[in-house]
């Protein structure tokens, strides 16, 4: 007979792409007892692993969360939540200067506007332009700090 394991985890992340990462490492910085848990490996697999990664900052003289927060507005057609497009405009720089500074990624930044919608170039994106560029010194750094990963785990309901 096989015996059951219980674990107990004051967060439990589900997935293992970048957000996931970034989900479970916030936690873990703040004294969480955290476990990772996904259907593949984390960092390793999923749709952050092969999309090409793109983020967008707040790097160009002129710009300001507030164009941006203009741009993503009226992008959308004004069906935008304002209050999440404002965290968004408020949050990118410092998040994807965090990908450079914590995760050690070289990251590379447009020089002119060739992203539809933006009134400033914005673009940034790692190495090739893939997400695994990005995902793998994440989960390395999520390895460093002793995350739980939980991989390959499926449920049927």
């Amino acid at each position: 007979m096989r015996k059951l394991q219980y674990d107990q985890y004051d967060v439990m992340v589900i997935g293992g792409g970048q957000a996931a990462l970034a989900a479970a490492i916030s936690a873990k910085e703040e004294g969480a007892s955290v476990a990772l848990i996904t259907k593949g490996k984390a960092g390793l697999g999923g749709s952050s692993v092969i999309s090409d990664s793109v983020h967008s900052a707040i790097f160009s003289p002129g710009d300001s969360p507030d164009k941006f927060l203009q741009d993503i507005v009226e992008g959308g057609r004004h069906l935008s939540d304002k209050k999440l497009a404002r965290a968004l405009a408020e949050e990118c720089t410092v998040r994807v200067n965090e990908l450079e500074s914590k995760f050690g990624i070289s990251l590379e930044r447009e020089k002119v506007v060739i992203t539809p919608g933006h009134s400033y170039p914005r673009r940034v994106y790692a190495g090739t332009g893939l997400g695994k560029n990005i995902t793998k010194p994440m989960r390395d750094y999520a390895m460093e700090i002793e995350l739980i990963f939980m991989n390959n785990l499926h449920w049927l309901t």
